[in-house]
């Protein structure tokens, strides 16, 4: 490994011990790592519409935070407002999802269904694509909606407490007043000990009074196997318990196929399944909108066009993250000659688009190809989502730097840092954090012989 890699690894190397051993100067940052669901923004309308109402006095306030501290309306609309629309719509013309949404207590029809995917396929869009239809098709009924988006950078926040309460607190939210159990219960805590925390158990036994309050409900939960697998269980658990008590409850998961198991296993046996991969059309709209946009559209002409939006499809017809990833690559070229080149030059496994990924940023000019290993590095390490205040701060900071406030002043603009990443890490405007285009990890392909390329 030459010098300016190693000077590089060390520098790294140093940001993230310095964000470690200060940890209580970022724990400001943490509050914006959310998991559960607030849909109140959306669709907060002068309707009977049980999602959210406005948090009118500081009691309703203190009793909905006293349920969980977790909320995740900002990563839905994130999610959301990323969405190609059309894309995905196709999971909700099927017949086991129109079978589900419209079972309304009928036993003949499975309460959960479980729609899984490879790493890559589109869940989470798709997730985030049945909320808002389930909430768009909702207006004037008395239907309560509560989401959950998994993220395993974020372990020590999606505790099962945390989560069954996080849902709880979304249906409580919809009411127009704080139920008189809820209150109850929170003044009872109150009181004891300075204030406790609620209790798993307590939680669970207030759900059945809270969802008997609404004509039907549905629970939302994106990529649970991106939780640890002993949290995992005894969260399923906790839904299925939820469910017995609460036939009028509904549960739409979304994960790779072998959490299918543990949900036969704890939730229940009899549950309808549908198997994302995205289809043509899909892609193809995601590409036209790519190339709609394109940065540079001197360097594209009609029959680039036409062989982008046949052969992409083809190559990559089961992997979305694929698609992306390659388009970026495509884009990036500023030459009709060096784009169609990289179309035919491309991987079949997402490693491989990863590693072809990486060797750009390499091959960067100037400082980007440092920014951008550096940024990699620190968004991957911290192993959570990173507010982009906190993501300056680390990259502004250098060996030797005595006052840890002046970092964010060094770092280049947020822009600058995304850039240099090339698509790999993506901003959430509406968190203001930052994270990896996807769970599956990158740093092991950033290997030492890559980095000396």
């Amino acid at each position: 490994m030459n010098i300016a890699v190693a000077a590089l690894f060390k520098t790294v190397h140093y940001i993230y011990s310095i964000c470690r051993k200060y940890g209580e100067k970022q724990k400001s940052y943490l509050s914006w790592n959310t998991n559960s669901f607030n849909v109140s923004n959306n669709y907060n309308q002068n309707t009977n519409i049980i999602v959210h109402s406005p948090i009118t006095t500081d009691e309703r306030s203190q009793t909905l935070s006293w349920l969980s501290p977790l909320k995740s309306w900002e990563r839905h609309h994130g999610v959301a407002a990323n969405r190609i629309a059309g894309v995905g719509g196709w999971v909700l013309k099927t017949s086991e999802f129109q079978a589900w949404r419209s079972r309304k207590g009928n036993d003949s029809v499975d309460a959960v269904l479980f729609c899984y995917g490879a790493p890559g396929v589109g869940k989470t869009f798709i997730c985030s694509l049945a909320i808002d239809r389930l909430c768009d098709e909702s207006a004037g009924c008395s239907i309560g909606v509560a989401c959950l988006y998994c993220d395993y950078r974020c372990q020590g926040d999606q505790m099962p407490t945390n989560m069954i309460g996080s849902l709880l607190k979304q249906f409580v939210a919809g009411l127009p007043e704080v139920p008189g159990v809820i209150k109850e219960a929170f003044q009872t805590a109150k009181g004891q000990l300075g204030g406790r925390a609620p209790q798993l158990h307590k939680i669970i036994d207030l759900f059945p009074k809270v969802l008997a309050l609404y004509e039907q409900a549905f629970i939302f939960i994106d990529a649970l196997d991106e939780l640890h697998i002993e949290l995992r269980v005894e969260f399923i658990r906790a839904l299925g318990q939820i469910a017995r008590e609460s036939p009028n409850t509904q549960i739409f998961v979304t994960g790779r196929l072998h959490v299918q198991a543990e949900l036969d296993r704890h939730l229940t046996k009899s549950l309808s399944t549908i198997s994302i991969n995205p289809k043509d059309e899909d892609l193809r709209a995601y590409l036209k909108m790519r190339l709609h946009t394109d940065p540079d559209p001197d360097a594209m002409d009609d029959d680039l066009k036409h062989e982008i939006l046949t052969h992409l499809p083809r190559q990559f017809s089961r992997i979305f993250l694929l698609v992306a990833l390659q388009t970026d690559a495509i884009l990036g070229e500023t030459t009709i000659h060096n784009r169609r080149e990289t179309l035919y030059r491309v991987a079949n496994r997402l490693n491989d688009v990863y590693r072809t990924t990486l060797e750009r940023i390499i091959q960067q000019p100037g400082n980007k190809q440092k920014l951008g290993i550096a940024v990699l590095m620190f968004v991957s390490l911290v192993g959570r989502a990173v507010h982009v205040d906190e993501l300056c701060d680390a990259i502004g900071l250098y060996e030797g730097s005595h006052d840890l406030n002046t970092g964010i002043k060094n770092a280049p603009s947020i822009e600058t840092l995304l850039g240099s990443c090339l698509g790999l890490v993506t901003f959430d405007r509406e968190t203001s954090t930052v994270r990896l285009v996807h769970t599956t990890s990158v740093i092991p392909c950033l290997t030492p012989t890559l980095l000396e390329q």
